[in-house]
C-alpha cells in the first residue's frame, strides 16, 4: 500500500530519482515514488547529500521547484516556506492553510504573497484581512474608543507588520492609498456573516480560535475568484472549550483530496533563536 506522508516530507530515494525529476523530457509521478497524497502536497526528495524540492499536481505529476520564487523583498528561509509560497502565489489553489508555531512565517509570507498579486494585477483586486477577536487569558480589554478600524486595530496589528515587512517603512503612503480605495481592508469575523465576497483574497488569522459553527459562516462567504489563506497555530487556541474549525478543516479527507486546497504545516521558527528556544521550552 502506498505511504501516506505528511505536510512537506522527507522522502529518501534513489539518485536517479532526483535526476529524472530535473530532466525536462522526463516525467515523475506519485506512482513511481510509491506516494498517495494529496494534491498541492510538498515534498523534499533526498539521497545522502543531494536534495530537492518538489509539488504534487492535480494529476499525481510529481514537479521540481526548481527556483526560490521572492515576494518582493521577501525571500524563503526554508524548503518549507518555498512550498508554501509555491501555494499562495498558485491562483488554481482556492484555499491555502497554514498551521505551525508561532514565527514561522504563516502571516507575514500570506500578506506579502497577497499584496503582490493584487498590486501586480492578478486575479483579486483586494486583500481583506480578518482575525479572531480573542484575547490572551481572561481579562478583557472591554469597549474601546473609536470607529470600526480604531476598535479593531489592537487585533490586526500584527497585519500591519507584515505590510511593512513587504512594502518597506518608506511606502507609508502606497498603503494609506491602498486602504482608503478598500484595496486593503481590515475586518473582524463576526461581520463577515450574511456577505458574499468576491474578486478578493481573504486572510483569516488566529483561525485555531474559531468554532466550527463560525468557521463554516466564515468560509461560506467566500465568493466567485476569491481565494482564502487560512492561518493557525492549533497549540495556541485560547477557546479550548469549543469545536476547533481549524483541525476539522486540516483532518477532513475532502479537504485533503481536494484540489481546490493546499496545506503547509510550517515547523521551522525563524523569528529568533529566542522565540524558537521558549517556544520548545514551553511546549
Amino acid at each position: 500500500m502506498p505511504a501516506i506522508l505528511s505536510i512537506v516530507d522527507i522522502l529518501y530515494v534513489e539518485t536517479n530519482i532526483i535526476d529524472q525529476l530535473f530532466a525536462t523530457d522526463l516525467t515523475l509521478t506519485t506512482d513511481d515514488l510509491d506516494i498517495d497524497n494529496e494534491p498541492h502536497h510538498g515534498l523534499t526528495l533526498r539521497n545522502g547529500s543531494q536534495s530537492a524540492l518538489a509539488i504534487i499536481g492535480e494529476n499525481g505529476l510529481v514537479k521540481p521547484i526548481k527556483t526560490k520564487q521572492t515576494i518582493g523583498r521577501i525571500s524563503p528561509r526554508a524548503g518549507e516556506q518555498t512550498i508554501y509560497i509555491n501555494q499562495l502565489m498558485n491562483h488554481n489553489i482556492s484555499m491555502v492553510i497554514a498551521t505551525g508555531p508561532a514565527g514561522t512565517g504563516k502571516t507575514l509570507l500570506a500578506v506579502s504573497a497577497a499584496l503582490e498579486i493584487v498590486i501586480n494585477k492578478g486575479p483579486q483586486s483586494r486583500v481583506i484581512m480578518c482575525k479572531s477577536l480573542s484575547e490572551i487569558g481572561p481579562h478583557r480589554m472591554g469597549a474601546l474608543p473609536g470607529g470600526l478600524k480604531e476598535k479593531i486595530h489592537p487585533y490586526v496589528a500584527c497585519y500591519e507588520g507584515a505590510i511593512d515587512e513587504y512594502l518597506g517603512d518608506c511606502q507609508q503612503g502606497m498603503i494609506h492609498a491602498m486602504e482608503s480605495k478598500g484595496i486593503i481592508e481590515y475586518r473582524p469575523i463576526n461581520i463577515l456573516r450574511g456577505t458574499s465576497i468576491k474578486d478578493a483574497i481573504i486572510i483569516l488569522d488566529e483561525a485555531q480560535n474559531i468554532n466550527k459553527h463560525d468557521m463554516r459562516a466564515i468560509c461560506t462567504r467566500v465568493g466567485e475568484n476569491s481565494r482564502m489563506f487560512l492561518l493557525g497555530d492549533t497549540r495556541q487556541s485560547d477557546e479550548k472549550y469549543k469545536v476547533n474549525g481549524l483541525k476539522i478543516l486540516t483532518n477532513s479527507e475532502l479537504i485533503k483530496k481536494s484540489t481546490l486546497v493546499a496545506h503547509s504545516n510550517l515547523i521551522i521558527n525563524q523569528r529568533s533563536e529566542l522565540s524558537k528556544l521558549l517556544d520548545n521550552a514551553l511546549e
